[in-house]
């Protein structure tokens, strides 16, 4: 069913499974937008998956499952929310947004370029892929790796059981990096200026600079790299090596 109310169109589908004999049937839903439509979209589904084909120009995108995945080309967005409780984000093509938030709480999310002022990605179980990332970034992971090829920026990388690689080809900001079970290597340009702070329970530490102070038992190095550094770089983890390239 379908109603209008305070200019907003929206649109109902229930009992979408059923049972003929030990057969099951799921029904399907496509909703076809004007080209010139550029407002707010949201669309939630209890038990199945949202797929977007076509680019989106928005002011708000929110789309939320609670059992299915979510994949979409690109979009250009003030603000994003991506939300699934069983199944995966996928976004193959740019995101533009202020404020981008992706969460999975059992899957992975693959994004392929985001360029952001802010950007958030959490997933319980299950891995993040980013290509291309800019602005700030909060990165975690309860059962999975982090891997991002190209960052600029800074931010938060945590993941709880797995390893965490980020190529940066820019920094800006401050960045911290926690591997409870797993390692930690990030690259960096070799011209910026940065102090750094790497701590291993059980594990080495390795960089491209030589001059640092290590502790006694060589599990923590401190450094000062390059002239006037003002960015903080501080990388811990419990289980697993240290790589700062």
């Amino acid at each position: 069913k379908a109603d209008i109310d305070n200019d907003t169109f929206k649109l109902y589908k229930e009992d979408t499974h059923f049972n003929v004999g030990f057969m099951s049937y799921y029904s399907r839903v496509e909703v076809y937008l004007p080209k010139s439509f550029s407002k707010n979209l949201a669309v939630e589904t209890t038990s199945g998956s949202i797929k977007i084909d076509n680019d989106l120009t928005l002011v708000n995108c929110d789309l939320s499952s609670s059992s299915g995945s979510i994949k979409l080309n690109s979009l250009d967005t003030d603000k994003v929310s991506l939300k699934t409780t069983s199944g995966s984000i996928n976004a193959s093509d740019a995101i533009n947004s202020k404020d981008a938030k992706f969460e999975s709480s059992s899957g992975s999310i693959n994004l392929g370029e985001a360029d952001t002022d802010k950007i958030t990605a959490e997933t319980t179980s299950g891995s993040i892929r980013i290509n291309k990332v800019s602005g700030i970034q909060n990165f975690s992971s309860s059962s999975g790796s982090i891997n991002v090829d190209d960052a600029k920026k800074g931010g938060s990388y945590k993941s709880t059981s797995g390893s965490v690689r980020v190529n940066f080809s820019d920094i800006s900001d401050d960045i911290t990096c926690e591997a409870s079970s797993g390692s930690v290597r990030i690259d960096v340009p070799n011209e910026k200026s940065f102090n750094f702070k790497g701590r291993t329970s059980s594990g080495s530490i390795h960089t491209f600079f030589e001059n640092f102070t290590s502790s006694n038992d060589k599990k923590e190095r401190t450094a000062n790299v390059g002239e006037n550094p003002e960015i903080d770089i501080n990388i811990t983890t419990t289980s697993g090596s240290i790589s700062v390239d």
